[in-house]
């Protein structure tokens, strides 16, 4: 993954929650 995906996809609420659950669906 790119770091500055993860970044923006942190400081958007909506998709940090999209992003954990790939990230936790992943592990």
């Amino acid at each position: 993954m790119i770091e500055a995906e993860i970044f923006r996809a942190l400081a958007d609420p909506t998709r940090r929650a999209v992003y954990e659950r790939l990230t936790a669906s992943e592990m």
